[in-house]
């Protein structure tokens, strides 16, 4: 199992992989001085486990300040429709999760027989499409997409697990403007967007330095209220008890009815959002209660 291996038949039935993640992870492991090991019953799955020796750091980081994917709250522009095309729904799912918070129009497909349909139905700015799935490939969707009048200028993005290189290349002339190895750094995602949408991201505002010596709540909030257009306290119970008592679900529920409630309210919707997908949870409780509160 943790040889390299090839996949065999129709290419358009293969998986993604190149058939070296279980060697390559075996070999750091044994180099650390670890071991890997499986279990695997049938029907029911399988358990990998490592064993590994380490030392604890002396040393302490300081956490990078600058502005990142981390603290986006929108952009400014007009281009916001984006197509995702993937056989595997965790990696829509992924994108997804990282783009709709931003302002994004998402709408999926899972092969390009149906990102095709979905184009026509969706008329995308932008495509993001995986080179390797069943039905029709990337490849050849691209191709189709090329020679269409309506399609011949939309930007595709090509996305891959593929480590070689006529992967790329194949996918550069099948059509596609950039290519994005997986799985995806949402900073060079991020970059691309704003490179060929032309787009300004927004970003809250760290606080006021001063404010690091303040008790309580306002120690944990990296924005100047200010800069953000409050919902009335009556929007906020329901998003203040559930925050409370972690139902993140419902948390995430009440900041995208805020969002269809008044566009102005989008930056804190997003803030909440950015708090309960990166289950910060005490931080998510004391920003809605600080402005509960106000």
């Amino acid at each position: 199992m943790f040889l390299p291996f090839e996949q065999v038949g129709n290419s358009q039935q293969k998986a993604e992989g190149t058939g070296l993640g279980l060697a390559i992870a075996q070999k750091i492991v044994e180099m650390m001085g670890g071991e890997i090991k499986v279990e695997s019953i049938l029907g029911q799955g399988s358990i990998f486990s490592l064993d590994l020796e380490l030392t604890k750091s002396s040393e302490y980081i300081e956490p990078n300040s600058s502005n990142t994917s981390m603290n986006l709250t929108g952009f400014k522009g007009n281009k916001n429709k984006i197509l995702l095309v993937d056989d595997r729904l965790e990696n829509r799912s992924l994108l997804r999760n990282i783009l709709e918070p931003l302002g994004f129009q998402i709408m999926e497909a899972c092969n390009g027989t149906e990102g095709l349909a979905k184009a026509a139905e969706f008329n995308p700015d932008l495509i993001i499409t995986d080179l390797v799935m069943p039905v029709m490939d990337g490849f050849e969707m691209s191709r189709r997409l090329r020679q269409s009048s309506e399609f011949k200028d939309v930007i595709l993005i090509a996305s891959s697990a593929s480590v070689f290189n006529f992967d790329r290349q194949n996918s550069h002339e099948a059509g596609c403007n950039e290519f994005l190895s997986k799985p995806i750094e949402v900073d060079e995602l991020l970059e691309v967007l704003k490179n060929y949408l032309q787009i300004e991201w927004i970003y809250d505002q760290p606080a006021d330095l001063g404010n690091e010596q303040r008790e309580g709540l306002t120690n944990v909030l990296n924005v100047q209220s200010g800069e953000l257009v409050i919902p009335p306290s009556t929007e906020l119970v329901a998003l203040f008890n559930a925050a409370r008592i972690g139902d993140i679900e419902v948390v995430e529920q009440e900041a995208n009815r805020l969002k269809q409630i008044d566009g102005n309210y989008l930056p804190f919707a997003n803030k909440i959002l950015q708090f309960s997908k990166s289950f910060e949870e005490k931080k998510l409780l004391a920003f809605v209660k600080r402005h509960l509160e106000e």
